[in-house]
């Protein structure tokens, strides 16, 4: 690519940058949706009678999530490069992603009551289990995002999305105490220290 191909782009992207907005904004709040459907589920139940109104979390996440992926396809709108380190800095983007706390942890406690005295059956009492482990399981992927970002606090609130799960994360391969790194430690019974990464060793023929 010669220089004067390298300018032009260099311009294209900075005109880019000045132009793009964020169109889908404020349809970052769907998100939340998500943490309350065991509150959504009891709510349709009441409604409607129907028992399979505890399923909608599976129902949700496991066949209209797939439905709408397909229908709408691949999003290729993304911002420019040099705009990421701002929207980090956007406390909007931020607390769309903390709300799901709170959220998260009411329509665990509102499910508990049902279980203690909900008067369910035992096919409804699995359908808001399957619910509320499907809150879970989406938080292990907010608390996944947040768990990389520097500062401490959302290191920690990480933490706290993982609670219900009891999920755990590493940043390494091979935990140094765990019985995977004697066998690498060569038998000698000699484990690194926590702050040393095990290394495993490369495949026969592969150089290191």
């Amino acid at each position: 690519m010669t220089t004067s191909n390298v300018e032009q782009l260099s311009r294209v992207e900075v005109g880019r940058s000045e132009s793009w907005t964020d169109a889908k904004r404020h349809l970052y709040w769907l998100g939340l949706v998500v943490p309350v459907l065991p509150l959504l589920a009891a709510g349709l139940v009441a409604a409607t009678g129907a028992g399979w109104g505890w399923w909608l979390g599976p129902v949700v996440l496991y066949v209209l999530m797939p439905i709408l992926d397909v229908t709408l396809g691949r999003d290729h709108e993304n911002p420019p490069e040099d705009l990421v380190p701002q929207l980090n800095d956007d406390h909007f983007y931020r607390w769309c992603t903390y709300a799901y706390l709170p959220l998260q942890f009411l329509s665990l406690v509102v499910a508990c009551g049902y279980w203690a005295w909900g008067d369910l059956s035992t096919i409804d009492a699995l359908g808001l289990a399957a619910t509320v482990g499907s809150v879970g399981g989406v938080a292990i992927n907010t608390a996944h995002e947040l768990g990389h970002k520097h500062p401490k606090v959302e290191q920690w609130l990480a933490k706290v999305f993982l609670a219900q799960t009891g999920y755990g994360h590493s940043l390494r391969r091979t935990q140094p105490r765990s019985p995977r790194a004697r066998v690498h430690a060569g038998g000698s019974g000699q484990l690194p220290s926590r702050s040393e990464p095990v290394l495993l060793p490369a495949p026969d023929g592969v150089r290191q």
